[in-house]
């Protein structure tokens, strides 16, 4: 990052969960270099592949697909997907174009509260990916409504779970991110910002309580350490997926 993406970067009311997002995904990337090392993968719904850097060292062949007006994200340096969705894709949400067993690894980051039909993400998941494949998945839990009206669903790991028993698909590790304090703050800063005060009074109320709250909460009160069933308020999740 430039040192202007990096102030923004820090700045950023939302700033709780885009650190925990990239913390679980170099988690994942470090504890299970070996999935991915050297591999063809291909980021479902990529946006402008803002963690593709993370799989840089490993040697990844990072590929992404998404919609030809797809989200930029202005924390990160853009990239374009190197493929798009076809014109039938919003009515059948089918890849016919991506042939079975044709990738090694597949990510999507944020991205499975905006499908409809998420039944027929990991049916196509598992298609697309080779026997003994993986997949890194992440998505929220609680947060805002966003990219509104593509915004569908909140998912707990229980269901994330039935979605990959269903498809030939296993659980290898689940990141929790964050917990009840975390969450807290991370919302009210959020709030803070979204409120219909005068301009210079939510940057003033931010950076006085909530950038530093962000930044101390994120310091002291945990990452993603602690057993996954002591998580009843949590940000969201990252999975690694393995077909079977």
């Amino acid at each position: 990052m430039t040192l202007k993406e990096k102030i923004t970067f820090l700045l950023s009311p939302r700033l709780l969960t885009k650190l925990y997002i990239l913390d679980s995904v170099k988690f994942m990337l470090q504890q299970h270099p070996e999935k991915f090392r050297g591999k063809k993968l291909l980021d479902l719904g990529c946006g402008s592949k803002p963690y593709a850097p993370l799989f840089a060292p490993l040697g990844v062949d990072y590929k992404g697909i998404d919609f030809e007006d797809y989200s930029l994200n202005k924390t990160y340096k853009a990239q374009r997907p190197d493929f798009f969705f076809s014109r039938n894709y919003s009515k059948n949400f089918r890849l016919p174009e991506i042939k079975s067993g044709s990738y090694e690894a597949l990510a999507s980051f944020e991205v499975l509260e905006h499908c409809s039909e998420p039944s027929i993400f990991f049916e196509e998941a598992s298609r697309i990916l080779k026997k003994g494949g993986h997949m890194l998945l992440s998505l929220p839990f609680m947060w805002e409504l966003h990219e509104e009206p593509h915004d569908f669903f909140r998912y707990s790991h229980f269901k994330i779970a039935d979605f990959c028993q269903k498809n030939g698909l296993e659980i290898i590790e689940t990141v929790p991110r964050g917990n009840a304090l975390s969450t807290l703050v991370q919302l009210s800063s959020i709030a803070v910002t979204e409120q219909r005060w005068p301009y210079i009074l939510r940057v003033a109320v931010f950076g006085a309580v909530f950038f530093p709250l962000q930044i101390l909460t994120y310091l002291v009160a945990g990452h993603f350490s602690g057993p996954l069933e002591q998580r009843k308020i949590l940000l969201g999740y990252t999975f690694l997926i393995r077909k079977k």
